[in-house]
């Protein structure tokens, strides 16, 4: 469950869903994306090639830092799944919060462990992401022009009749869904079953990942790329209680890479593509 496991590690929820006020819900989204570590930030990702793959500000870098970082940083090398970093540069570089040695090989763990590791020079961050299709730098920059020049989200507003309490249909054992990425993998995730629901005088269905306390959907329908963003939409649930799921749609929302290139966000899969559409949620900026 990589995509989902990926996105919780920078989304957190603190209490169920149905326990927060949508318009706290909304706040704290906003406040959350415009955050010191928020997606506004993301400034960077590249793809290390096996072996050595230099890092700094310099424009011949494997990987680019911005400029006001060290134009040699040093270089990672990656084995298979596996990183490390030596620095060529130490003033003001700390990693997990220790100051760093010269010439000195620090074992990197990546965002698919229990804990990344984390480099920063002042107010840049740069960590390794672990995808199907390899090992990425992702750099953010708490003065990124994004995060900058933000004027807020731009929501539908609440309408009651898009909370929804769906049929929660339950598989006899856990299948796997199928679920496609920007970068052009197919990702599998554990699915536990799926959700059905009227709108529009007939019958649809979603098909989550994750579970059993937390369902996430991605999904897709006839407004976006006209009144939403155009790719897809998320939707985060309280897991399946008494045979039903609760479907706010009013909590849809844009995936981060609507305010960032350097994100590796899922698309829906062709089961969650609706054909009725669904005026709830956030819309386009």
């Amino acid at each position: 469950m990589m995509i989902l496991s990926a996105l919780l590690s920078m989304t957190i929820f603190t209490q169920a869903l149905a326990e927060t006020d949508l318009k706290t819900w909304r706040h704290d989204k906003e406040a959350r994306l415009k955050a010191d570590d928020g997606w506004l930030t993301v400034v960077g990702l590249s793809w290390l090639d096996e072996g050595e793959n230099t890092v700094g500000a310099a424009f011949s870098s494997d990987v680019r830092l911005p400029s006001g970082s060290p134009k040699n940083l040093g270089f990672i090398t990656r084995t298979g799944k596996k990183a490390s970093i030596n620095f060529t540069t130490v003033k003001d570089v700390k990693l997990d919060g220790e100051q760093v040695d010269k010439d000195t090989d620090y074992t990197l763990n990546t965002d698919a462990d229990d804990k990344y590791s984390t480099i920063t020079i002042g107010k840049i961050k740069v960590f390794i992401i672990d995808r199907k299709n390899g090992l990425g730098v992702r750099v953010k920059d708490q003065n990124a022009q994004a995060r900058k020049k933000f004027k807020g989200l731009n929501w539908y507003p609440e309408k009651k009749d898009m909370k929804i309490k769906a049929k929660w249909v339950a598989y006899k054992e856990p299948k796997t869904l199928m679920v496609p990425d920007i970068l052009g993998n197919i990702n599998e995730e554990e699915a536990y079953g799926y959700a059905e629901f009227q709108l529009g005088g007939k019958s649809h269905k979603l098909y989550p990942s994750g579970g059993p306390e937390q369902l996430f959907f991605v999904f897709k329908d006839p407004t976006n790329g006209k009144e939403t963003y155009k790719a897809s939409r998320f939707l985060y649930t309280d897991g399946p209680k008494k045979g039903y799921v609760i479907l706010d749609f009013n909590r849809a929302y844009k995936p981060p890479c609507a305010f960032t290139d350097y994100a590796t966000c899922p698309r829906a899969p062709k089961k969650n593509i609706l054909k009725v559409a669904i005026r709830a949620g956030e819309k386009k900026q």
